[in-house]
């Protein structure tokens, strides 16, 4: 694993406590924000392991299925679950009173977790990413 890989990966770990601590503090919106953050370094590192570089949100979300999820490298779930906290996060981030509450921001870090151990086992695996 190179260290751009690496590091997208390690910032990827700290978004999620950053997640949970937000979430228990009653920062539910901050909390899902960084959910989101976190599939996006993950899904970052993935696509510059396969030597995919893109620069905006939309172009890692599109990258990600079509040289991803599409030929199965992870489960397609993982592409939904980062497509949802995509929008969620915009909301989250834009929205003068975001609707998020205590669940949702748990189904987020939730989500989050499940997204960074399968791309952890993908870039670890032989042949992999």
């Amino acid at each position: 694993m190179n260290d751009e890989v690496r590091l997208h990966m390690e910032r990827a770990a700290k978004l999620i406590e950053a997640a949970e601590q937000l979430r228990t503090s009653g920062f539910h919106a901050d909390s899902i924000s960084r959910s989101y953050y976190a599939m996006f370094h993950a899904a970052t590192a993935v696509l510059l392991r396969l030597g995919i570089e893109r620069t905006s949100h939309k172009a890692v979300l599109a990258a990600f299925g079509e040289h991803v999820a599409k030929p199965g490298l992870l489960d397609v779930k993982l592409h939904s679950y980062l497509r949802e906290a995509f929008e969620a996060r915009n909301e989250s981030d834009y929205l003068p009173l975001p609707s998020e509450d205590e669940a949702e921001a748990e189904r987020f870090i939730r989500a989050s977790r499940e997204f960074l151990k399968a791309a952890h086992r993908l870039l670890a695996s032989p042949g992999g990413a």
